[in-house]
């Protein structure tokens, strides 16, 4: 395949070795039974591969080939997303919340929670690659999560939570943050930026509400938490889209469907461009081609 492979693998070793009891419940008799769980480490590298080999996304200087569908070359000058709604899913169809440690990058909210991935690659080095957590034992199978902020939390303007208080992930407070930040220097033409989040967003008398939430919601089958990896793959989400033109206001994709430089990206996250409303096409978005499951891609990263 001639285009270069731009991948988020996201490696799910999760370590089991250590076990703790979680969340007390009381059953019938109103006795207290003890859950036990175990430690889940979810390392989440920036790859690029290409004619099998990989090098991780968080060098400034290095140059991504044959990107976009005009096969430029190109340097990449950030590279940051959110994930949120992280769960594991077992054999009996139940889905199970990962409980992630508070930090700069994670945060643990009442019902879901939320993680930061930061590749920073003007700075040379990767601030965060790691989903921290822990999770009920159990035999898991499949894997879900959502591309974006929870809305209960988007729009909280000076949050007392870490991990929503970087600056760079920031719009204006109405539209709340990026959920993706990718921008790209191809040769020889100016900077191409995706920036996607919620848009056609209004005060409501206190109460926020938008148009287009784009969020995209992602469940991947059949996943071997033993050795899969799940896959952001960049190339995926530009191959249609040419990164050295500009059909917008400003340059790249600004996260609105009014912007025709993100109408192909939105095809390829199954966010329907045809409704405007800034939904999955479906259900949910099943019909998405940059997310996938990949196996054993651990022994192939630079470093690991």
């Amino acid at each position: 395949m001639k285009k270069t492979m731009l991948s988020v693998a996201l490696m799910a070793l999760l370590m089991g070795c250590n076990e703790s009891k979680v969340d007390n419940t009381a059953d019938n008799n109103n006795n207290k039974t003890d859950i036990k769980s175990k430690d889940v480490k979810i390392y989440v590298e920036a790859l690029s591969s290409h004619n099998g080999e990989f090098r991780a996304i968080n060098d400034k200087n290095t140059t991504y080939t044959n990107l976009g569908s005009s096969d430029v070359n190109a340097t990449i000058k950030d590279f940051r997303f959110f994930l949120s709604d992280i769960k594991l899913i077992n054999k009996d169809g139940k889905e199970v919340l990962l409980k992630v440690k508070e930090s700069d990058y994670q945060h643990q909210d009442t019902n879901t929670n939320l993680v930061l991935f930061d590749y920073e690659t003007s700075s040379n080095k990767t601030t965060n690659n790691l989903i921290d957590a822990s999770v009920a034992q159990g035999d898991y199978t499949a894997i879900e999560f959502t591309l974006g902020v929870p809305e209960k939390l988007n729009h909280i303007e000076f949050p007392d939570i870490n991990a929503l208080n970087h600056s760079k992930m920031a719009w204006n407070w109405q539209a709340g943050r990026k959920f993706t930040k990718i921008e790209l220097l191809p040769n020889g033409s100016k900077q191409w930026n995706f920036h996607l989040g919620s848009t056609g967003c209004k005060d409501n008398d206190g109460s926020i509400e938008c148009k287009q939430p784009n969020r995209v919601r992602v469940k991947l089958d059949n996943f071997d938490i033993t050795k899969d990896t799940i896959v952001f793959d960049l190339s995926k989400l530009i191959e249609d889209t040419d990164i050295t033109t500009n059909d917008g206001a400003k340059p790249g994709c600004m996260g609105s469907l009014a912007d025709k430089d993100c109408l192909d990206t939105f095809v390829k996250l199954d966010i329907n461009i045809d409704a405007k409303d800034g939904k999955c096409t479906g259900s949910d978005c099943s019909e998405q081609v940059v997310f996938s499951t990949g196996s054993n891609r651990a022994k192939n990263i630079s470093g690991k």
